[in-house]
């Protein structure tokens, strides 16, 4: 229940970073969590939309379509397809060992960049404008040129969000272990900030009669969504194949990172990795769900609230069941709720993303490790996040060569 209220604002904010409509978010909730269930043999994994992987999805389709378009959204469903094909074949070749070729502090590099690209993405929206751009640059400039269309009544609301859920983060569960609040409970009431932002900005966009003064969700379609395949063309169909088979840069890190990542989860709860099969099944689709991933990033709520006892799929299923009727009965809430408020749950997620302690233990154990730590971040914000990828793995690589020889 309680992964349920933090997906329905966190759903719609990751549809923010891809640039699909809301609803899409609530789809990639729902589809994956039902398919793990059954298909997945970790009993500790999780999976859904996750801030990483919604930002690398951008990153491919943004070049080969228009943001938003029919066209944007059928090409995003025939990538997590294909996607969701190269990991089946991953895992029925027992390959996932591949992903033991990463160092740790690349992919610590990979993800602090990628937190920071996320981050200041989200700045525009947070200002009430809309801007673009795939890498740090980019972002940037289009920050630049416009600021002068921020909105003052969303930046208010944005900042104080990200305050709330900011202080709630570092000081609310300190407080409550003080109060005698147990630990469950003190994580509970951390984790429900979220939600409490999410409420608070409808409630004041409703009650100020704000809805026509800032940039809001708009209208939410409710039920639940159909099962269709668009039609694309030959030549974008082709487009997509060589990237999910590793022979274009734009996409290489889309097999690695989403299925590397999904070992993480079952490490930490003392079971066997799980392996890509499962998670393969689940990058499928109508309106707009894009590629979905394993929990292996420390935003995802379903990480979050594994101290909560959800320790097998169970939880996944009652979390479907959840969002199920949330579809169902209250998408029409989520009309007035401020986009400033859900740029800052993003924020506010993977903030905490950005790490540099991999940089300083590998600078005192490995200075190879080091070095390719700085180029991969560097990369990343530069070039973006999947040119920087793979300029990270072939550092990777060289150093691993260079000490086999």
């Amino acid at each position: 229940m309680v992964v349920t209220l933090l997906l329905v604002p966190q759903s719609p904010a990751y549809a923010l970073v891809v640039n699909f409509l809301r609803q899409a978010g609530l789809y990639a909730s729902l589809v994956p969590l039902l398919i793990y269930a059954f298909t997945g043999r970790s009993h500790a994994q999780s999976v859904g939309p996750m801030a990483v992987t919604s930002l690398l999805t951008a990153a491919t389709l943004v070049r080969l379509a228009e943001m938003g378009s029919a066209n944007y959204l059928a090409l995003a469903i025939w990538l997590a397809l294909l996607s969701g094909a190269m990991l089946v074949l991953l895992g029925l070749s027992r390959l996932g060992f591949m992903a033991d070729f990463l160092s740790s502090p690349v992919l610590a590099a990979f993800t602090s960049a990628s937190a920071i690209i996320i981050v200041v993405s989200q700045l525009a929206p947070l200002a009430g404008f809309r801007a673009g751009g795939a890498s740090l640059p980019q972002l940037l400039a289009y920050l630049l040129h416009g600021v002068d269309r921020g909105n003052p009544l969303a930046l208010a609301l944005g900042l104080s969000a990200l305050l709330w859920l900011l202080l709630t983060r570092h000081v609310a569960g300190p407080l409550l272990a003080r109060l005698g609040v147990s630990r469950r409970w003190a994580v509970t009431l951390v984790r429900a900030a979220p939600i409490v932002a999410v409420v608070a900005g409808m409630l004041v966009v409703q009650g100020a009669g704000l809805a026509n003064r800032l940039p809001v969700v708009g209208t939410v379609p409710g039920g639940l969504p159909g099962l269709a395949l668009p039609r694309i063309s030959a030549e974008q169909f082709s487009s997509l194949i060589l990237p999910s088979v590793f022979h274009r840069p734009d996409q290489l890190r889309a097999k690695l990172v989403g299925g590397a990542d999904s070992r993480h989860p079952a490490r930490r709860n003392g079971r066997s990795r799980s392996r890509t099969g499962g998670l393969g099944l689940v990058q499928s689709g109508r309106r707009a769900v894009w590629r979905v991933s394993g929990d292996r990033w420390p935003d995802p709520v379903h990480g979050q609230c594994r101290c909560l006892s959800a320790h097998s799929q169970l939880a996944s299923l009652v979390t479907a069941l959840g969002m199920v009727l949330v579809m169902l009965l209250a998408t029409s809430a989520l009309a007035s709720l401020p986009l400033a408020v859900l740029a800052a749950t993003i924020v506010a997620s993977v903030a905490g993303m950005v790490n540099f302690s991999a940089l300083r233990r590998a600078w005192k154990t490995d200075r190879a490790d080091a070095v390719a730590f700085v180029l991969t971040f560097a990369l990343v914000l530069w070039l973006g996040v999947d040119s920087g990828i793979v300029a990270g793995m072939t550092v990777s690589l060289a150093a691993m060569l260079w000490r086999a020889s």
